[in-house]
């Protein structure tokens, strides 16, 4: 849990901070997510706390590639959950 830790504070702050994107901080948000989804295949891997962590990583990453698309900076920070957004 350490190394997802480390990834998890590499991931949020120095780039989000300055909320720059490139396509690098995308694919460490996409592989973050990868590396959190190999959780289910162990009996009480997925935890709610690990499940909220996949979709925020899975938004950042199509957020971050959605802005790069669109050339506009991508949304700071975590997402507003409502009951009308559903869950990936």
């Amino acid at each position: 849990m350490i190394e997802m830790e480390l990834l998890e504070s590499e991931l949020n702050q120095p780039r989000q901070r300055r909320e720059l994107t490139t396509r690098g901080t995308i694919r460490k948000f996409v592989v973050a997510g990868q590396f959190i989804e190999v959780l289910r295949c162990f009996e009480n891997g997925m935890t709610e706390e690990m499940e909220q962590k996949l979709q925020y990583a899975r938004w950042k990453a199509a957020d971050g590639a959605k802005a790069l698309r669109e050339g506009r900076e991508p949304v700071s920070g975590p997402r507003k959950l409502t009951a009308s957004f559903p869950r990936m």
